[in-house]
């Protein structure tokens, strides 16, 4: 009777520990899927709050007449834009590169129109002062002045969803 007791508290013993081990399992796989969840939301919202950067700029509102109203941006907006893209390629030391692909996380700006400004990114300070001089304000015939403005056309994104090429021209009003 004595070994019979000691049996069955020796079992006991082992599925105890089975149990305790399989909890142990469990409980470290349904971490592991929690920590790869938090990872891939965190990652979701880089890339969100990076694209946003970029397409704010983009699209617009619906006017009173029912048609879409671009977003204006003026000329030092749009050298604050390549300035963002060339530093971003800088860090992620792909500056070399000469035009995007989906493949690819290079950022490209162009601005149509306007000759010569194709990867506008790629800019040097001095021509990005003569693009503001030449395209900050427009003087009106009567003397008066008002803003250069221009609009995004086309955007487009690589395989990894980051905006990687933007398209703008002026804008007459």
């Amino acid at each position: 009777m004595e070994n019979a007791t000691k049996a069955m508290i020796m079992a006991a013993s082992v599925l105890l520990g089975v149990m305790i081990i399989s909890l142990g399992t469990v409980l470290f796989t349904s971490f592991a899927n929690y920590s790869a969840d938090v990872q891939e939301d965190l990652a979701m919202n880089a890339l969100q709050e990076f694209n946003t950067q970029f397409i704010k700029y983009y699209n617009g509102s619906t006017g009173e007449k029912g048609d879409k109203e671009p977003i204006l941006v003026t000329a030092h907006e749009l050298v604050s834009l390549a300035n963002l893209a060339k530093e971003s390629n800088i860090a992620n030391e792909i500056a070399e590169e000469t035009s995007y692909s989906a493949l690819t996380q290079y950022i490209q700006i162009d601005i149509l129109q306007i000759t010569g400004l194709r990867n506008f990114e790629k800019k040097s300070s001095q021509e990005y002062h003569t693009f503001l001089a030449q395209n900050d304000i427009i003087y009106l015939d009567d003397g008066t002045t008002k803003p250069k403005y221009f609009f995004c056309t086309q955007v487009e994104y690589n395989t990894f969803g980051q905006v990687n090429y933007m398209c703008f021209q002026p804008y007459e009003n």
